[in-house]
C-alpha cells in the first residue's frame, strides 16, 4: 500500500505540473519589499517543517530594497528552489543550510535575490540541463521544478540562472527587472 501511495502521489505531482504548464496564471507583478516578504516567506517555510530556524539566513542590502514580481507567483518559485535544496542537500552530518540574499548588481543596478544552498555544486556538464522539462536526477521528482519557475520568472519579466562562480555550495539567481522602469511601464 506505501508504495501505490507513494507512486499515486508522483503522477498526481506530474500530472498537477503538467496542468499548470498548459494553463499559466497571467503575472499580476506588484512592487514588493522584499526583505519584509522574506522575513514572512521563510517564517512560512520554516513552520512548515521543512527545516529548522538556524538552517535558513536572510540578508538584504539595502534593507528598502523593492522588487517588482507578481508575489504569488515569486512565492512559488522561492518555494521550489529552497525544496530543491532540502531535498537535495543536506545529511544528519551536515544538515542543509539555506541563505536568501538580496541586493542591486553591480554593473545593472538590477536587483537580485540569491537562493542558496550548502550542497555539492551541481555538475557542470549537467548545469545546461537543469532548466530543461523532464530533466530530474532523482527518481522522486518530476523534473518540472525548475523549468516552471524560470518560466515563472519570465512571465514577469524577471531571470532565474544557476550561478556557476559561487564559493560554496548552489546558487539560484532571480534577476528582477528595474522596479522603477516596471512602476512607469505599469502606469502608463
Amino acid at each position: 500500500m506505501t508504495i501505490i501511495r507513494n507512486h499515486t502521489r508522483r503522477v498526481n505531482s506530474v500530472v498537477e505540473n503538467v496542468l499548470q504548464l498548459s494553463r499559466p496564471g497571467s503575472a499580476q507583478p506588484q512592487l514588493i519589499g522584499l526583505h519584509d516578504w522574506l522575513g514572512k516567506f521563510m517564517d512560512e517555510f520554516v513552520h512548515s517543517g521543512t527545516c529548522n530556524p538556524e538552517q535558513v539566513s536572510l540578508s538584504v542590502n539595502p534593507a528598502d530594497l523593492d522588487i517588482y514580481m507578481d508575489p504569488s507567483q515569486l512565492h512559488q518559485v522561492v518555494w521550489n528552489l529552497c525544496q530543491n535544496a532540502v531535498h537535495h542537500t543536506g545529511t544528519e552530518a551536515m544538515p542543509v543550510r539555506i541563505q536568501l540574499l538580496g541586493g542591486r548588481q553591480e554593473n545593472s543596478r538590477a536587483p537580485y535575490l540569491d537562493v542558496i544552498d550548502n550542497g555539492a555544486e551541481i555538475d557542470p556538464a549537467m548545469t545546461d540541463q537543469i532548466f530543461e522539462p523532464f530533466f530530474t536526477t532523482k527518481s522522486s521528482g518530476t523534473g518540472l521544478g525548475l523549468y516552471i519557475a524560470r518560466e515563472i520568472c519570465e512571465s514577469n519579466q524577471a531571470r532565474l540562472a544557476y550561478q556557476t562562480d559561487t564559493a560554496a555550495g548552489n546558487c539560484f539567481r532571480i534577476t528582477f527587472p528595474d522596479t522603477v522602469e516596471q512602476a512607469v511601464s505599469a502606469l502608463a
